[in-house]
């Protein structure tokens, strides 16, 4: 691919923010898979919890494909992912989690640091929210990983590590 620019975004910074369009389409969908698997085992509070996750991921999708159509490139909906539909444990669901906001977070920074060397700064102002919004949802799973630390993992622990995260 060459190094067309449109509104002064290169083919790479587009390759990019499709790359983050399909990260965060994934994660939207590993949200509402995860609110199942904890509705079904009956952790309620935790499985609205989850689905409020997933309509965040999917908000931020959209952020990224309307920047897309914003400096005139056809943004397209991912189809091909895979996510995680059993988990082991409760604590499992969120340690899943926890490991995919990683994966994001690692993606987000390296994305600015391409914004840098390019001297992309429109994309930048983007990536920059995404990179603020990725300390907020590690913080938030890693607390929540905090919860299971703190209070065990036997069933009325369990219980209560369900309560705290619909308290959220």
């Amino acid at each position: 691919m060459s190094n067309k620019i449109i509104l002064g975004v290169k083919n790479e910074t587009i390759n990019l923010l499709k790359s983050q369009i399909l990260l965060e389409f994934s994660a939207s969908v590993q949200y509402l898979n995860s609110s199942s698997w904890c509705e079904i085992n009956g952790y309620l509070n935790s499985a609205s919890f989850l689905k409020r996750q997933s309509d965040e991921e999917r908000n931020h999708m959209l952020k990224i494909f309307q920047y897309l159509l914003d400096i005139g490139v056809q943004a397209e909906h991912p189809l091909n992912f895979e996510v995680e539909n059993n988990f082991s444990s409760f604590r499992n669901v969120f340690q899943h989690a926890m490991n995919s906001e990683s994966v994001v977070t690692n993606f987000v920074r390296n994305f600015a640091d391409h914004c840098h060397e390019v001297s992309d700064y429109s994309t930048l102002k983007i990536i920059n929210w995404f990179v603020e919004e990725q300390i907020e949802e590690e913080k938030t799973m890693q607390k929540i990983l905090g919860f299971f630390d703190l209070l065990g993992e036997d069933k009325l622990s369990l219980y209560h590590v369900d309560l705290e995260i619909g308290k959220m």
